[in-house]
């Protein structure tokens, strides 16, 4: 069994007069963030906040749990501002536990052991371990198909490829016309190159050594819709080489 402390509380000075016309304020531990006491026990009535004390210093106070209090005279002088406990609130420590925590409450009691920081600092430390994948949602519908392109004489639609030596890519719907190739000069540096597909315009044509292509230099002449002639010769136009090359032509079919 523990004792029962009054709910009539006295407020009195160090000579034992007491704080007539005083007034107890009661808040948030910490804070200033007005906490409510009551008239009686089961908590329906409450009290002015600050109570003002009788001419005997006493107030009737119920609350449960921690409590900042301040006191302060009839003159509103400050006496204390400390915080207090209610020793029966709503979660009690039973009387033989209550020597060993020396709390009166669970809630004091954890806080002085220190369970609410170790908890809080193990929340604050936990690594969340991802959760498992959910299913895939269902495919949505597919599109109409297209129309087929026209075929070519050659390769895809709206085109005519040849990959060979010479080979072409051709474009019917912009009569464009690609021929390509590589080659070998003769030993005097020179030879001549049919496309492989007749250019009704021949826009450029490009010739590239691929044999000490830096002290070499690449000429074309007598170029036609059907051919063009390759002359190779070293950097100072002295003579013609024997040189592998590739070349390609671009213009209108």
């Amino acid at each position: 069994m523990t004792l029962i402390p009054s709910p009539v509380l006295q407020f009195s000075d160090g000579d034992g007069h007491p704080y007539a016309g005083g007034s107890v304020a009661t808040f948030d531990p910490g804070t200033f963030q007005p906490r409510v006491t009551y008239v009686d026990a089961n908590g329906t009535v409450p009290n002015a906040n600050p109570i003002i004390l009788s001419a005997n210093g006493t107030c009737v106070c119920y609350g449960s749990g921690r409590y900042r209090m301040i006191l302060r005279d009839a003159d509103n002088n400050l006496i204390f501002d400390s915080e207090s406990e209610s020793y029966l609130g709503d979660s009690a420590i039973s009387a033989v536990m209550l020597p060993v925590t020396m709390a009166a409450t669970l809630a004091e009691a954890r806080r002085r052991m220190g369970i609410d920081d170790a908890i809080a600092l193990a929340v604050a430390n936990l690594s969340l371990m991802p959760g498992p994948t959910g299913p895939q949602g269902a495919q949505g519908p597919v599109g109409p198909q297209g129309p087929a392109g026209s075929q070519g004489a050659q390769g895809g639609s709206d085109m005519q490829i040849a990959n060979g030596n010479p080979g072409f890519a051709y474009f019917p719907a912009s009569n464009f016309l690609l021929c390509f190739g590589a080659n070998q000069t003769g030993a005097n540096g020179s030879i001549t190159i049919g496309y492989g597909r007749h250019f009704s315009s021949v826009l450029s044509v490009q010739v590239t050594p691929t044999d000490n292509a830096i002290n070499l230099v690449a000429r074309t002449a007598g170029i036609t819709g059907d051919a063009f002639s390759v002359l190779i010769e070293d950097t100072n136009n002295t003579r013609g080489f024997s040189c592998n090359f590739r070349w390609s032509a671009i213009g209108f079919g």
